[in-house]
């Protein structure tokens, strides 16, 4: 099976199974935007929560225009992490 037919029965998979998605961008930035994209394509009401070791860049602007719910830091404390989970479901 080619990797493109493995990475949407994944992502299909994943959408269809959470509610909520915490997603690390330490990893190529173009397959994070297509995964939050084909997600919310499958899923419109999925939460999908970014957690960035970068500083806000351009980039980030292109997750939460693609449907991101929000950008974490990656060295936000247990309470930010928990404050930004919990905002989702109020």
């Amino acid at each position: 099976m080619p990797v493109a037919e493995i990475s949407h029965e994944i992502t299909t998979q994943v959408a269809k199974k959470y509610q909520l998605i915490l997603l690390d961008l330490c990893y190529d930035h173009q397959s994070c935007l297509n995964f939050v994209k084909e997600s919310l394509r499958i899923k419109p009401e999925l939460k999908i929560l970014l957690i960035s070791r970068d500083p806000e860049t351009l980039y980030h602007q292109k997750l939460i225009q693609a449907g991101a719910s929000g950008i974490i830091p990656y060295n936000a404390g247990k309470k930010t992490y928990k404050q930004r989970i919990m905002e989702q479901f109020s």
